[in-house]
């Protein structure tokens, strides 16, 4: 395909085909506030191609390409972005489909490439040009040794070149270095960047070591994150050679790369989101030790983290940032994180549920208001914080984090009514945190009586060790022995055996607990391993026999389960109930239990063979 024919594609291409091609939402928002905001800085054909700079979140512009491939449009950008077509390229495209006159440029540009005027691609602004104005540019030459530019123009020029892509201007220098020998001269002279060289070498070991075009196993994760790991240790290091934002970007880079890789790996174990998460904090860290940085920029690359990442890598990141944002970046992403998450709840409101259930339905959703949230307790913002952790319920670990907030600011009467209201609606950890967050705080506003009355409830709905001690804590002195008494015979009566070995545990009735064993061996054993392990310490001292009851118990289980692996804790508890009956003066109890044990299993008879 021609150039001709991608631009009469481009010009007939409507509103909605765009949006098609750009699928979502945020990524068609972005677009069109990019062109809005005129961001599309210059666009020019190369061969059957048309390319584009484009400003974004990184120092230099991104690069966009489109091409037609067997009449479908076909496009790339340099950014990082790798969930289809990018916001960079929905930009062009719209500014392409909405500028006539700019195509007809772009024609004109490509006539004179088939004839062969000019040295090269031809730039084409993309705003500011009228139709009889010549491109700028066009037959521009790299001045040799005799020719004398003032300075201010010099400048001017160099700060134009730091702007475009590396890889273009060197192609553009070898172009003119083939037909100019004093061009070729000067760059015969030039040194390679030993920096530039630190970089690329740092690139391809970042992506030979992230093993692109293969399947991760589980296995292979850890050992692959280790590598990364080690890549971006090197480059932090490189980071006080004096080129801090050039290491900067490509700790980002290796963070996206790695990032992608998970869409495709076994990281059933979290290890490469935690690997992402543990980049990120090295690349905000080290945009907090730059000084002069536009902080807004940061902010810009922070969102778009956000909003691709709906999972624990950019968990907490904005608190992390504080620093590097400075107050005008977490202005900037306020800025930024109010209308994509209002947008989000608008679009769900129409839906089934409304507004308030898509912020639980939608991880991206909750997300950004979670970001939100750390942005204004990164601004000091309580009221703003506040607002954003709806008191009602529904979230209960957002009026945790509020209620917490409350309490550090010594506002405790506040921080109870946000945790009364949100209990209600909340549920597991997060609803046994505020349970026992508003038990403390009746006892720290001397409200005993209600307090006891919470505690109550709390170790009845869920009776165990940590409840009966919470319910022991909050009574008063003179209440507490009728207090003891009363969870102990309720669980008793009705809790299950976990519980009830829990709360013996809790309250060190050891004489209760031998009893229970030794008239109903079979419900007592039925416990947890873990509940039983802590029972059989506290029976140790003065009821060995129950306790060396328990350790077999315990090795046991572990014996019937056939787990090779935990071979050594059997081990454990049989020398530990050898140990309790031997010294009890019940030698004959214990020979008679390991007769037994080696009759059932042939790996006791192993460790303890018949003398």
């Amino acid at each position: 395909m021609t150039a001709h024919s991608l631009l009469r594609y481009v010009g007939r291409l409507k509103p909605s085909d765009i949006e098609e091609l750009l699928v979502r939402e945020h990524v068609i928002r972005r677009a069109e506030v990019y062109v809005e905001e005129g961001r599309v800085e210059e666009v020019w054909v190369d061969g059957d191609a048309v390319r584009a700079h484009v400003s974004g979140s990184s120092a230099t512009p991104y690069h966009a390409v489109i091409r037609l491939h067997e009449g479908e449009l076909e496009a790339e950008c340099s950014c990082p972005y790798a969930r289809g077509t990018c916001w960079h390229v929905g930009a062009m495209l719209m500014t392409l489909a909405s500028d006539p006159q700019l195509v007809e440029r772009l024609e004109r540009q490509a006539d004179r490439e088939v004839r062969g005027s000019g040295p090269g691609p031809v730039v084409v602004p993309a705003a500011g040009a009228g139709d009889d104005e010549e491109p700028e540019g066009q037959g521009a030459r790299v001045p040799t040794g005799g020719t004398s530019v003032p300075e201010q123009e010099r400048e001017k020029l160099e700060e134009r070149l730091l702007a475009i892509p590396k890889h273009h201007l060197a192609r553009v220098l070898a172009d003119l270095a083939v037909t100019d020998p004093v061009v070729s001269s000067r760059i015969a002279t030039l040194a390679p960047d030993p920096v530039d060289l630190d970089l690329r070498l740092f690139r391809q070991a970042a992506s030979a070591a992230l093993r692109p075009g293969r399947h991760l196993g589980r296995f292979d994760v850890p050992r692959v994150a280790a590598d990364v790991r080690e890549v971006v240790r090197s480059v932090g290091r490189m980071l006080a050679s004096g080129h801090p934002e050039r290491g900067l970007e490509l700790i980002q880079e290796i963070a996206w790369e790695t990032w992608r890789r998970m869409e495709d790996a076994d990281d059933r174990d979290g290890v490469l989101g935690s690997l992402v998460h543990e980049i990120l904090l090295e690349w905000v860290k080290g945009w907090s030790e730059i000084e002069g940085r536009d902080r807004t920029q940061i902010a810009r690359q922070l969102f778009a983290w956000l909003v691709e990442d709906a999972g624990a890598a950019t968990s907490r990141l904005v608190v992390e940032a504080r620093q590097a944002l400075g107050p005008a970046g977490l202005t900037e992403l306020r800025r930024l994180l109010e209308p994509a998450l209002e947008e989000r709840k608008a679009r769900r409101a129409t839906g089934e549920g409304g507004a308030d259930a898509f912020a639980h339905d939608d991880p991206v959703a909750s997300r950004l208001a979670s970001a939100l949230r750390e942005v204004a307790e990164a601004l000091g913002d309580l009221d703003g914080f506040l607002a954003l952790c709806r008191p009602d319920g529904g979230d209960g670990h957002a009026v945790l984090l509020a209620a917490n907030r409350l309490v550090h600011e010594g506002r405790l009467e506040a921080a109870l009514e946000w945790v009364t209201r949100g209990l209600p609606a909340s549920a597991g950890s997060d609803r046994a945190a505020l349970e026992d967050l508003r038990i403390k705080l009746l006892v720290h506003l001397d409200r005993r009586r209600e307090a006891a009355e919470a505690a109550w409830q709390a170790f009845l709905r869920e009776p165990g060790g940590a409840s009966f001690r919470r319910l022991v804590e909050s009574v008063g002195e003179t209440t507490r022995a009728d207090w003891r008494k009363r969870a102990l015979e309720a669980v008793e009566a009705g809790a299950d055996a976990t519980a009830l070995v829990d709360v013996f545990v809790a309250a060190e009735e050891a004489e209760r607990l031998a009893h229970r064993l030794e008239t109903a061996p079979e419900f007592v054993l039925s416990a947890s391993s873990r509940s039983l392990g802590q029972a059989a310490r506290l029976l140790a001292r003065r009821y060995p026999e129950a306790s060396a009851r328990i350790e077999t118990d315990l090795a046991e289980r572990i014996l019937r389960d056939g787990d090779s692996r935990r071979y050594d804790r059997v081990l454990e508890h049989l020398r530990r109930a050898q140990s309790l009956l031997e010294t009890s003066g019940q030698a004959a109890a214990w020979n008679e239990t390991l007769a037994r044990l080696r009759r059932a299993h042939d790996v006791v008879r192993s460790w303890y063979p018949e003398s």
